[in-house]
């Protein structure tokens, strides 16, 4: 980082194939927003320019359930990467500290009813591509989503800590958003973690 001068945040191009059986989506950039996502990737860092890079799976007769191999951004918290797509310009500390950036594995979703939508992820260690509890975290998804107010419930839970299979880290993410008027939104997030 060169203090006091402009630098590039994030530039990125998104390859989006998904609307059939077998599809696969990619996001790529450059910038130090992609610098920092990827700060904790063991060397050779030549994923670093990927935010999401993965195959999509829709079986056909599974009523709408997708399953997703790769690296993909976090389901917790209520910020995302792209700061402009944040309800604050700047992101918060929940965001840089209490959860993951990205994970890389297997992921599931699957619409219950047309309100409730589960998923199960058998990942690596937070924001992690290889070489530390390959995977050996468990996440666990929850939408219930209602044209006036959506809740989102997300559990990761294992081993993150590097070079051992001691201890776990648990995360307990919640968030609401509340939509009263087409000009008016509430968004809450809550954080609940033990490492």
């Amino acid at each position: 980082i060169n203090w006091g001068q402009p630098e590039l945040s994030m530039a990125m191009f998104s390859v989006d194939k998904s609307d059939k059986v077998l599809g696969i989506h990619v996001d790529a950039g450059l910038g130090e927003t992609f610098r920092l996502i990827h700060a904790t990737d063991p060397e050779p860092k030549g994923f670093s320019y990927i935010k999401q890079m993965y195959v999509i799976l829709k079986p056909n007769r599974m009523h709408g359930a997708e399953f997703d191999f790769g690296e993909f951004v976090t389901s917790a918290g209520a910020e995302v990467i792209e700061s402009y797509s944040n309800y604050n310009y700047s992101r918060s500390l929940l965001f840089a500290w209490a959860i993951p950036y990205y994970h890389f594995g297997l992921r599931s979703s699957v619409p219950v009813t047309k309100t409730i939508t589960v998923g199960v992820q058998v990942v690596n260690a937070w924001n992690n591509l290889w070489g530390n509890n390959t995977m050996k975290n468990l996440g666990f998804t929850a939408a219930y989503t209602k044209p006036k107010y959506t809740l989102n419930a997300n559990y990761y839970v294992g081993p993150n800590n590097p070079g051992t299979t001691q201890g776990k880290r648990n995360l307990f993410d919640t968030t609401f958003v509340v939509n009263p008027t087409s000009k008016a939104s509430l968004y809450v997030n809550y954080d609940y973690g033990h490492n």
